[in-house]
């Protein structure tokens, strides 16, 4: 038995589709292409910075004005969308919402458990921007962004090329873990998407990417039988569930 969908919020079953109409409904997502968007200019901005800085494991500690800003821009997208996903389900706190309120939404996003993959970089890299939260640790992206955000004198270096990439790729999990593979186009509803076909092992769940995007991805499909959402779930005729969290 599957449940209705909280709002924002995607859970997808092994060897099945990353997308599903209702991801696009107007009362769970009326400001998903604007989000989308916000990405993008991310992802061609780190895409410029590789023309400058090889995107190459000996220059992952290099840190410049661009990888600053980069960090700076992707942390404070990344919090923008764990509010709007807090929010919108209904989530109350007075005061300002903070790391430990956004890492809630790990328990029902399973963050930690989507895997991205870079084909620029040298060696090709894989990495998890959530991963620390499945050990219980601290985002090692996030720390940087809070340290040089606090006192970039002490702290500017931290903000290097090795977290900004970090950083835009969790804006990326986080959308994807909210609109599936529509996060591949701002502009127009995408339920088609590339595989890593040649990988040998048919019960390893695959990488997906479209042509031109820098990152792949491969997120979490480990939900129970009673945790996955329905496909075919129609807003006109169901309601989103109420969230607690």
């Amino acid at each position: 038995m599957s449940i209705n969908p909280y709002y924002r919020i995607a859970r997808f079953e092994k060897d099945k589709s990353y997308w599903a109409s209702y991801l696009l409904n107007e009362k769970n997502a009326p400001d998903v292409r604007q989000r989308i968007a916000f990405y993008h200019l991310l992802e061609r901005d780190l895409k410029q910075l590789f023309d400058y800085i090889d995107p190459h494991d000996r220059n992952e500690s290099v840190f410049s004005l661009r990888t600053h800003e980069l960090l700076m821009r992707a942390a404070v997208e990344f919090e923008s969308n764990a509010q709007a996903i807090l929010n919108v389900n209904g989530y109350q706190k007075s005061g300002d919402l903070n790391m430990s309120d956004y890492k809630k939404i790990e328990q029902s996003s399973r963050l930690s458990g989507y895997t991205l993959q870079l084909p620029l970089f040298s060696p090709l890299k894989e990495f998890s921007p959530f991963d620390p939260w499945h050990r219980g640790s601290s985002l090692e992206w996030w720390n940087a962004y809070n340290a040089s955000k606090h006192n970039r004198g002490d702290n500017f270096e931290r903000a290097n090329l090795l977290r900004a990439i970090e950083g835009v790729g969790a804006v990326f999990v986080i959308l994807f873990s909210q609109f599936g593979t529509n996060v591949f186009d701002p502009y127009h509803p995408n339920d088609s998407y590339n595989t890593d076909d040649d990988d040998d092992d048919d019960d390893e769940e695959k990488f997906c990417y479209k042509e031109n995007t820098l990152f792949a991805i491969k997120p979490f499909t480990g939900w129970g039988a009673d945790e996955i959402y329905r496909s075919d779930f129609n807003p006109k005729k169901d309601e989103f569930s109420s969230f607690s969290f």
